[in-house]
């Protein structure tokens, strides 16, 4: 864990199991700031357009609120982490000579969210730090939405049901926010976005719901932590044991792939039309029927219903098969 010392004078909000903490005056920033870079790529190009730049308005107004995650794997913690994803930002892209970003640097006047989860994050008094970036009062680039906006970002690169295949990457082997950010995040949404600031519900979103959506960002728990918000009507949020953490029971099936995922609904009731070599729906190619089994399903299980099989449905189906003792063996006789 890196070590830094919490001053208490920088905390600016105290919730139930967080607190922020403002560190917007430690952060880096680019020589050009607020403007973008004047890097040029390998074509005479500019890297970023002259136009771009970080703004500044006195008492702006806040409707939003955007989710996010870093993506990338965690190699440092706590403030340590902060401040690599802002030098990361800030500092200038590099090409090859075909003119092809390598990855590093952006080249962006500086960070550009407000809020920070590192994902093993700092604890002051039992609480998680969440570390304010910005004032309010300043724009930067984050969704679309900028204008009207904050950003809070978990660190870590999680699962998307939107991804075609995942890799867990360094640090974060469970694809998962850790704990800790789960448990602040949902404070900070109820606490600080709802109550503090005045943030409808419905629009607590994700980068996914944006004006420039990026469909894997933030993840599917973070997506179904910020749904639950919005279907809240201003009840206190939290995740519950089975939103934290999916216990280990013994006898889980894998549900790995599409034909066995459709092999499990059948045996559960669900009639997905006379596909597939049994004419019994199993084809491993989900259609209209599947997704309206789904969310039979889910409205059967009291989940959000928006036909999507997330983790935490994968879960609960898992544990509907378990619970009829179900097996290997009776998927594989549908397909």
């Amino acid at each position: 864990m890196s070590q830094f010392r919490v001053d208490s004078a920088r905390i600016v909000f105290e919730g139930s199991d967080f607190v922020l903490y403002d560190v917007a005056d430690l952060l880096p920033r680019h020589k050009n700031f607020p403007h973008g870079t004047e890097v040029r790529k390998p074509d005479g190009s500019r890297a970023i357009p002259a136009h771009w730049k970080y703004r500044e308005i006195q008492g702006r107004k806040i409707d939003i609120l955007y989710s996010h995650q870093t993506a990338g794997a965690v190699t440092t913690d706590g403030f340590s982490a902060l401040t690599n994803t802002y030098n990361f930002m800030s500092s200038d892209p590099s090409y090859t000579a075909a003119g092809k970003w390598t990855g590093r640097g952006r080249g962006w006047p500086s960070g550009s969210y407000t809020y920070y989860i590192p994902y093993n994050p700092i604890m002051w008094k039992g609480k998680v730090v969440i570390f304010k970036c910005w004032d309010h009062d300043w724009i930067t680039w984050h969704s679309g939405h900028n204008n009207n906006s904050i950003a809070i970002v978990c660190q870590g690169y999680f699962l998307s049901r939107h991804m075609r295949t995942f890799e867990p990457r360094r640090g974060c082997p469970s694809g998962k926010p850790s704990d800790s950010q789960q448990l602040a995040l949902a404070g900070f949404y109820m606490e600080f976005a709802v109550d503090h600031l005045g943030i409808k519900p419905k629009n607590i979103c994700g980068h996914c719901d944006s004006p420039r959506p990026k469909p894997a960002c933030p993840g599917d728990l973070i997506e179904r932590l910020y749904r639950a918000v919005q279907q809240s009507k201003g009840k206190p949020v939290m995740p519950d044991p089975m939103f934290l953490m999916f216990p280990p029971l013994p006898g889980l099936l894998p549900l790995d792939h599409w034909a066995d995922r459709q092999a499990a609904l059948v045996l559960l009731g669900h009639d997905l039309g006379p596909y597939g070599p049994q004419k019994n729906g199993v084809d491993g190619d989900p259609g209209y029927l599947t997704r309206m089994a789904i969310e039979t399903q889910e409205e059967n299980l009291g989940l959000v219903v928006d036909g999507y099989w997330d983790d935490v449905f994968n879960y609960h189906m898992k544990v509907q098969l378990l619970a009829r003792t179900r097996t290997q063996h009776d998927l594989d006789e549908l397909k």
